[in-house]
């Protein structure tokens, strides 16, 4: 049964038929053209945002940097600090030896330059001489301030052994 009162399909002549394949043809190469231009956007996207995380590692790596040099330069300079002080202290003691035995020795020298005993006398000359060509800061200086500094270290309230 055929109904005679709807609209029927007309068929086309292949004029018609080439344009509709050819407008066809180029919906569907602009869809891939789209898409290609999508995927480039999303490319470009995705290496300026890799760029942009690197560029803020790099910033976090140079600040990490930055801070280990802040912190090791304030290490040097406590470290430098301490061996001056060990360094001060030691020439004091010794000083401060070398004065204790030229004072003995003055007093010896008093007390027989009272009593006029030659004997004492000249044991006193001389060993106000040897106290006064003494250097108190001696070959073995150097190595009593490394025992100093490496007790001083033992001593140090930063001084931790981490578990």
């Amino acid at each position: 049964m055929k109904n005679n009162n709807l609209p029927q399909k007309k068929k086309g002549s292949s004029i018609q038929n080439s344009k509709e394949a050819e407008e066809k043809r180029r919906k569907d190469e602009m869809k891939i053209k789209e898409m290609e231009f999508a995927s480039t956007i999303h490319t470009n996207i995705t290496s300026v945002k890799n760029k942009g995380l690197d560029t803020i590692n790099n910033l976090s790596n140079n600040k990490l940097a930055s801070e280990k040099l802040k912190i090791d330069a304030k290490q040097k300079g406590i470290d430098n600090a301490k061996m001056f002080n060990t360094l001060n202290k030691t020439i004091d003691k010794k000083f401060s030896q070398q004065d204790r035995a030229m004072d003995n020795a003055e007093k010896t020298l008093d007390e027989a330059l009272v009593r006029w005993d030659k004997d004492v006398i000249m044991k006193s000359l001389d060993k106000l001489a040897d106290v006064a060509n003494t250097n108190p800061l001696g070959n073995n200086l150097n190595k009593e301030i490394k025992t100093e500094i490496s007790l001083e270290d033992f001593d140090d309230d930063d001084f931790m052994i981490e578990i």
